[in-house]
């Protein structure tokens, strides 16, 4: 019984060892804007479109 006491115990101990070392990970990973937030995107002046009074829809996605 004391025996696998201690094991659970060192279970324990190694799982919050684990948690530690991932939430200081994570902590450290998060990433600073370099500059102020409402420099982070750029108005587009609206472009004509050839359908006349419809709306255009062009998609644009960019990681980076």
């Amino acid at each position: 019984m004391k025996m696998n006491m201690f094991r659970i115990k060192s279970w324990l101990r190694m799982l919050a060892l684990c948690a530690a070392a991932t939430m200081t990970v994570a902590a450290q990973a998060q990433q600073t804007l370099d500059r102020p937030l409402e420099q982070t995107y750029r108005v587009i002046v609206p472009q004509p479109v050839e359908t006349g009074e419809r709306i255009e829809v062009i998609d644009f996605f960019w990681y980076g």
